[in-house]
């Protein structure tokens, strides 16, 4: 009997609490906030050091059509040519700004057809729409031979999801690197 009535209670109560849940209201924009850095320094094999700069961002999509497959290369997110960049080949916009003076600017990339902008996987499970919310994890190597002794950074960020959709831009507190 106690077992039956425990049974009883167990499936009701369940029965409530995911009646009660409802899925998250987010707009199919996706929309970016809390940016957090950390930093290690790591060592290659040449014995080179690096300064391994990790910026965490929470994310919220309405339906949840984040991050890009192995197999999304086709328009518009066909790899750039040196005749034709695309800027949907990349869904992860990083922008690296350096403290000079009192200003920020922009961190030159040997090549202007270069940037440090990134492809994060995709976040859904196939066929799946649904919103979604977590955190993206991505990571930046600056050589401690290309920088100066303490240099000032920080980035601002943007998120695209597979519709084209462009989230709103954030920017981190600062970081240093190379520190001596």
């Amino acid at each position: 009997m106690r077992l039956a009535f425990f049974a009883l209670s167990s499936f009701l109560g369940l029965f409530f609490v995911s009646s009660c849940y409802q899925k998250p209201d987010f707009p199919l924009t996706p929309a970016i906030s809390n940016p957090l850095l950390t930093s290690r320094v790591i060592t290659d094999c040449t014995l080179v050091k690096s300064d391994e700069v990790r910026i965490k961002v929470d994310y919220q999509d309405g339906d949840g059509d984040l991050g890009l497959g192995s197999n999304d290369i086709n328009p518009p997110f066909n790899p750039p040519t040196n005749i034709q960049p695309n800027p949907f080949y990349t869904n992860y916009k990083l922008k690296v700004l350096r403290k000079v003076g009192d200003d920020f600017q922009p961190l030159p990339l040997p090549d202007p057809n270069l940037t440090y902008d990134q492809r994060f996987p995709r976040l859904d499970e196939p066929g799946r729409v649904s919103p979604l919310q977590g955190t993206l994890t991505n990571k930046v190597l600056f050589s401690q031979l290309t920088m100066a002794p303490n240099t000032i950074l920080k980035f601002r960020i943007q998120i695209l999801d597979r519709a084209l959709n462009v989230s709103n831009e954030i920017e981190t507190d600062t970081i240093t690197v190379n520190r001596r």
